[in-house]
């Protein structure tokens, strides 16, 4: 993955939602383009709060190298 690619993705409009799948395992679902900056060969992620998620990570922002992005799910179901 890189750095254009996701920067397309964030740039694209309408916006769609996405799913990003991480080596770790860690997933990160970007549902707005501001939640999500390409920097150079990393992405800066704000993790939303929310019930759901790690508790560690709630509020918090992740900074992940972009080659670490194992694939990307395109439009998640929003029901």
């Amino acid at each position: 993955m890189g750095p254009k690619d996701l920067d397309d993705l964030l740039n694209k409009r309408p916006f769609r939602s996405f799913r990003i799948h991480m080596t770790n395992g860690l997933v990160f679902d970007i549902r707005h383009p501001d939640q999500c900056t390409v920097t150079g060969y990393s992405a800066r992620i704000v993790v939303p709060k929310g019930p759901l998620l790690a508790e560690e990570l709630r509020g918090k922002t992740v900074i992940c190298s972009l080659v670490h992005i194992t694939h990307i799910v395109i439009e998640l179901d929003e029901s």
